[in-house]
């Protein structure tokens, strides 16, 4: 058994190293194409640009809130009768890029989503909020003569709300959500490990720190009902792989 998983994984590094130089060899190809000289991609973008997908999983910090009065009386949450809020989690693979200004310090542009369910105090759903876009990071690097490249981080996430509804409860249009725009302030930390020539696994935890905003409105009625705050406050783990130019 363990000479069949040695034969696995040698197989396997084969083909990431094969991959790496025909990834290498198509890279250099379009550069050409394209009319970069030689001396540019050596100096700006060999060893500097990187290209990776991830996948990711988040928990919210407060996914419920319940108010009642001094009879014991559920008086709201959230928002009227929303009194929780479940992690949806899509765990579709996302691009990021970096650029590595120095072996120490570079930036990265990514994408976040959050989807989280409502729930009310009545066990109904009002429907789900989806937030998502564009996300920048700072990295600082730790290169060091192991496979382990530790990093810490600090960013921004621009994220665009919408509402995937009940049918039940938006009842044709009658009741509507609007939630607003928002920006997400995180920090965190990852590691990337070197598993080939160019490649490199990354783990990475992030603490995002966001709210937002929604308004409540009825068809019929000209004013809004209100705004009111969501937290969107989480912990996320993220698990990629990179190709490194």
């Amino acid at each position: 058994m363990r000479l069949i998983n040695k034969y696995i994984l040698t197989a396997i590094i084969s083909i990431l190293a094969s991959t790496s130089l025909m990834a290498q060899d198509s890279f250099e190809s379009a550069m050409e194409k394209l009319g970069f000289d030689r001396n540019v991609r050596d100096n700006y973008l060999a060893d500097h640009l990187e290209v990776g997908v991830r996948v990711s999983h988040f928990t919210l910090d407060e996914d419920k809130k319940q108010e009642f009065d001094e009879n014991g009386e559920f008086t709201g949450g959230f928002l009227g009768s929303i009194d929780r809020l479940e992690e949806e989690q899509d765990y579709v693979p996302t691009l990021y890029v970096r650029y590595n200004f120095t072996e120490y310090v570079g930036v990265e542009v990514g994408w976040d989503k959050f989807e989280v369910k409502t729930g009310t105090y009545f066990n109904t759903t009002d429907g789900n909020f989806i937030y998502s876009g564009l996300n920048l990071l700072l990295r600082g690097r730790y290169p060091n003569e192991t496979i382990l490249t530790p990093y810490a981080s600090l960013g921004w996430s621009f994220l665009s709300g919408e509402v995937d509804y009940n049918p039940e409860w938006h009842q044709n249009g009658r009741r509507n959500l609007y939630p607003d725009d928002t920006t997400a302030f995180s920090f965190g930390a990852g590691c990337e490990v070197e598993i080939a020539s160019n490649w490199s696994l990354d783990l990475a935890l992030r603490y995002i720190k966001a709210d937002f905003d929604v308004e409540y409105k009825l068809a019929a009625e000209p004013t809004s009902r209100g705004s009111f705050n969501f937290p969107l406050d989480n912990t996320t783990v993220q698990a990629g792989i990179s190709y490194c130019f």
